[in-house]
């Protein structure tokens, strides 16, 4: 995900504890405990007094199954915006949507103006019940879609099921989601996987040559005014170092969500300030040295979170991700420079994208090109 300066991202841990073990999952630090309000609270709200006070903050709760944790989410949220009353304070809850209650439906409904869910959904009955231990049947679906007009359904496409990715997409759009598609991180793609991937996201352009009235998915939201000649791109893709925090259910700040990755191991706090300190400190190709003469370098999604958790250093990059994000690169430029010739036909281009931002798009589309065709 793209996330902008203009917003305050903190993630929370509500819950190490889930209910299902997804085969694609990469939190490894699952046991059975929700998260300490009275040692989350203090640290939050000294997170919240730092930001500037213009600047909305997203309280984005994870799991584990944060729903399983729906006590403390409404302890916390209730203080913050008791303790904040004059701050845009959002609230997001990232759901595998199976354990639902009276009680999280009632609040819900109550909140729905701050409150914000996204449901974790891989698309067709028959693939979500494969990658998600068959839980497809015990999601409350007419609720979720009773929330908010388009609520968010999060499409993981695994390894071995990118052939039903278009499929998929449109049976969540056609139930009433706005379906929300990336693919699953941390996992080989084979060479039938990658072919797969190119004829899907074929097929997505095509949807949206017809259905104009919703935004790009994140599979293909790519900045590509990072790559424009006509501008600085900033230092990092993600807004670590100042748009994102995250705290875990000790109430422990780390960078983001994804650097919280094992219980077991003992917190050191110099060791997350340090990690935050060079990313604000260097640029993408210092931290990356062996990609520097990547052609497309300024658009990798490389995750620093991922990279520490599971290698040992935020430069450490999963190299099955170059596979995947040239494919997408290349459908997401023809797609992007479609939208943009045709931008009259796209209402939430207006509403989102000035024409400042839509000319350098444009400009980073062009050297992508050119780059990739020498």
């Amino acid at each position: 995900m793209i996330y902008t300066s203009a917003v305050k991202q903190i993630h929370i841990i509500a819950s190490s504890r889930c209910n299902l073990r997804c085969g694609y999952c990469y939190e490894s630090n699952k046991d059975n405990r929700d998260m300490d309000v009275d040692k989350v609270l203090p640290a939050l709200a000294a997170e919240i007094n730092a930001t500037d006070a213009g600047k909305p903050v997203v309280l984005s709760m994870h799991g584990g199954e944060p729903m399983l944790a729906i006590r403390q989410i409404k302890i916390l949220s209730t203080a913050m915006w008791e303790m904040f009353p004059d701050r845009k304070i959002y609230v997001n809850i990232i759901t595998n949507g199976t354990v639902l209650t009276d009680e999280i439906r009632q609040w819900l409904k109550e909140n729905r103006m701050r409150v914000d869910v996204a449901v974790s959904i891989d698309g067709l009955p028959d693939v979500h019940n494969r990658c998600r231990c068959g839980s497809y049947e015990k999601i409350d679906f007419d609720f979720f879609c009773s929330l908010h007009p388009r609520v968010y359904a999060k499409m993981t496409v695994a390894p071995g099921e990118i052939m039903h990715m278009t499929a998929g997409f449109e049976h969540l759009y056609n139930m009433g989601f706005m379906p929300n598609m990336t693919l699953a991180a941390e996992c080989e793609y084979s060479e039938e996987d990658l072919g797969a991937l190119a004829v899907e996201l074929d097929k997505i352009i095509d949807f949206y040559r017809t259905h104009t009235e919703i935004p790009v998915t994140e599979m293909l939201d790519i900045p590509f005014e990072r790559m424009s000649s006509k501008t600085m791109p900033p230092r990092h893709r993600c807004g670590i170092g100042g748009g994102r925090a995250a705290f875990d259910i000790e109430g422990n700040r780390y960078p983001c969500q994804t650097f919280i990755s094992d219980f077991s191991k003992p917190y050191v706090a110099d060791e997350y300030a340090a990690v935050e300190n060079r990313i604000g400190a260097c640029r993408w190709e210092e931290i990356f040295p062996e990609c520097r003469d990547c052609k497309v370098q300024e658009l990798c999604p490389s995750c620093y979170g991922l990279n520490h958790s599971n290698r040992g250093d935020i430069g450490r990059i999963d190299w099955t991700l170059c596979k995947t994000t040239y494919i997408r690169l290349a459908a997401a430029a023809r797609l992007w420079a479609e939208l943009i010739i045709n931008k009259d036909k796209y209402p939430w281009i207006a509403q989102t994208i000035s024409d400042e931002e839509l000319g350098l798009k444009s400009d980073g589309i062009l050297n992508f090109i050119k780059r990739n065709h020498k």
